[in-house]
């Protein structure tokens, strides 16, 4: 008689636990339901705009494709990612409003893909995107052989050209492989300021010949030449870039000019040695030296034999973390040219890390 009511309770307890295991099964299967099932974004774009057709061999090559919002919503892009370093899109963030259009540019470095198809995928990333939402755009092309050949892709010249000194000339070959639909070339500066020309070799190639532009300041310079067919074409041809850099220094100058004297403890002082000389051998004289505090330069007693002026410079740590500071030669020309001031100033720039003493 009392097993009745227990077994009625066991019944009820056993049909709980299977409606709470089923809610739970459900509720598992929907979730996961919802995860590997894309919610589509709303944005589409045609396939025909993320095919590029053929493009020549290049270092930055400009594709554009147009995206639409055929939505009644809003779509905000948080990111676009590529499937390679190779590529970058701009814009990276922003939102398109129901029913607009945005146009974005991808560029791509195809240098060493030429003779071969290209693709690379776009993930873009929308703001409060739901986890399994995955959409992949793939942008692909063809990729031709650049047949324009550079003996060197750059030009530097270093320290070498000298304020109110003849320039000097670098040069590079430049050969054409392959059988190209144009015969010759010629050379143009794109960026910054500079002097080119392109001379015709006997045996079919070209020598190109760079100088830095007349009546530069003293600090670095850049500029770009580009190599190209002469022919008119409304077609895209094929192209090559060179990037020529250096630095106009005086004639006397420090070497080196940035000292750096690694880790010291604080209250220890390192020691480095700075040159002072003049390229074309000219004779100056150091009116003064200003330093800063923790830093003593010093005249050597061995010089150089060619008028230069070796300096002992010591730096004292006297507080931690990185430290930086420079000091400062006045120099004096005994030989002044037409041009040229008879005072100039050169600074060096000092740096160490100063720490505190390890027992």
């Amino acid at each position: 008689m009392k097993s009745a009511p227990l077994c009625r309770s066991g019944r009820v307890e056993l049909t709980v636990g299977l409606l709470l295991l089923a809610g739970i099964v459900g509720a598992g299967i929907g979730l996961a339901l919802a995860r590997s099932t894309p919610v589509a974004p709303g944005v589409t774009v045609s396939p025909a705009d993320l095919d590029f057709g053929s493009a020549w061999e290049q270092p930055a090559y400009r594709h554009e494709f147009t995206l639409s919002n055929p939505t009644d919503q809003p779509i905000r892009f948080a990111e676009i990612k590529t499937g390679c370093g190779c590529t970058r899109v701009e814009p990276q963030s922003f939102t398109m409003e129901p029913g607009a259009s945005r146009t974005l540019a991808a560029t791509l470095n195809l240098v060493g893909r030429g003779g071969s198809s290209f693709s690379v995928d776009l993930l873009p990333l929308l703001a409060h995107q739901p986890p399994g939402d995955r959409t992949v755009w793939t942008l692909r092309g063809k990729v031709q052989r650049n047949p324009i050949a550079l003996s060197q892709p750059s030009i530097d010249f270093g320290d070498e050209v000298i304020l109110s000194e003849p320039l000097p000339t670098r040069e590079i070959e430049i050969s054409l492989a392959d059988e190209p639909p144009f015969e010759d070339l010629q050379a143009r500066i794109v960026e910054g300021d500079g002097q080119v020309t392109l001379e015709t070799l006997e045996d079919g190639r070209w020598r190109l010949l760079a100088k830095a532009p007349d009546d530069l300041p003293l600090g670095p310079f850049t500029f770009t030449v580009r190599v190209e067919p002469t022919v008119a074409s409304s077609r895209p041809v094929p192209f090559r870039e060179v990037v020529v850099t250096g630095t106009v220094r005086d004639d006397v100058a420090a070497w080196p000019s940035r000292v750096n004297f690694g880790v010291l403890e604080l209250g220890k002082t390192g020691r480095e040695y700075v040159v002072l000389s003049s390229h074309r051998g000219r004779p100056f004289e150091v009116t003064k030296i200003e330093t800063p505090e923790g830093v003593t330069v010093a005249l050597a007693d061995e010089q150089l034999g060619d008028g230069g002026k070796t300096f002992v410079v010591e730096q004292q740590s006297t507080g931690k973390g990185d430290r930086k500071s420079q000091f400062v030669f006045h120099i004096r020309r005994l030989e002044a040219r037409e041009g040229e001031t008879d005072s100039l100033s050169i600074a060096v720039k000092t740096s160490h890390y100063g720490m505190s003493h390890q027992r």
